[in-house]
């Protein structure tokens, strides 16, 4: 929550616009750090910001280059899980779309 006329920074991948695709990401993204919920498209995440009243003033799309095992390194997975986690994975490098929102709440 922020006051009005504060700024919100929500920076995160986004969901593939092919839903079939987004299911098996969210998939991998799952076995890979099981916090993880879904991933939102870009239009899940203005509507989000819409709902709670922040009108998006800037917004950029980025593609980001990921390397598998640095990436499961980053989330600390276990070597025992790492053959399931690789079975699931895109790529051993992989490209992902990555939202970058800077929304605002109207007023003062």
């Amino acid at each position: 929550m922020t006051h009005p006329g504060g700024r919100v920074l929500v920076v995160d991948q986004l969901a593939d616009i092919d839903p079939l695709r987004a299911i098996e990401v969210g998939r991998f993204e799952r076995a890979r750090d099981a916090s993880h919920e879904r991933l939102l498209s870009d239009s899940d995440i203005r509507s989000l910001l819409d709902t709670n009243g922040l009108v998006v003033t800037r917004n950029e799309v980025t593609r980001e280059q990921r390397d598998l095992e640095r990436y499961l390194d980053l989330a600390a997975v276990p070597e025992v899980d790492r053959s399931r986690v690789r079975a699931l994975a895109p790529a051993p490098v992989f490209e992902v779309d990555v939202g970058w929102y800077v929304a605002r709440k109207p007023g003062r």
